[in-house]
């Protein structure tokens, strides 16, 4: 039974990339964007960070099992970015189960909403939508159907397809996905 997985990831996307955004980063497991704002003592490009983890799949031989892909961190700094407000980041995440050496790739999008921060500071919102396309992974001869469930911020309660990320301050959340089998176990 496999227990634990290694993750990496890498962001591959931005769409839109104007020009006005200044992106760089791209192949790497962080991005950044925008321009600082003139006068803000905390002045910084905002930026998306994602580290990968190894990690216990708590896989008990049921119809589902939940893990931790990694930590999402949204570094949010007062930027200047012309008028595109809102993008797509596409995060590409590889997956390895240790035990048997299953080996997936999926893609994960990140809707961004960058506020403007006049008059005052306005959290930004991220929000998670589902893994691109079907995923489907074999595990063990079992097929399972993988999505991303959310954002768990601080490390307990239920995950949230969406946070807000607080203007001025790194923001962190794991984000964690969902394996189901396509063909359920009786009573699993």
């Amino acid at each position: 039974m496999v227990d634990q997985i290694r993750t990496i990831g890498k962001w591959i996307s931005v769409d839109p990339n104007t020009p006005e955004m200044k992106l760089d980063g791209l192949d790497s497991d962080h991005i950044k964007w925008g321009v600082p704002a003139t006068g803000d003592p905390n002045a910084g490009r905002s930026e998306y960070e994602f580290t990968g983890a190894l990690a216990h799949t708590k896989h008990d031989g049921s119809n589902k099992f939940e893990v931790t892909l990694g930590t999402f961190t949204h570094h949010n700094y007062v930027i200047l970015m012309g008028q595109q407000t809102e993008f797509q980041a596409t995060l590409e995440v590889d997956i390895e189960f240790r035990d048997d050496g299953t080996k997936h790739r999926c893609t994960v999008v990140f809707s961004h909403v960058e506020t403007v921060n006049s008059p005052g500071y306005v959290d930004d919102k991220v929000k998670l939508p589902e893994v691109s396309g079907n995923e489907i992974v074999h595990i063990e001869g079992i097929e399972y159907k993988v999505s991303i469930v959310g954002f768990l911020v601080g490390g307990h309660g239920e995950p949230l397809p969406q946070f807000l990320s607080a203007e001025g301050k790194h923001n962190e959340a794991d984000i964690i996905a969902r394996f189901e089998r396509t063909n359920p176990l009786v009573g699993g």
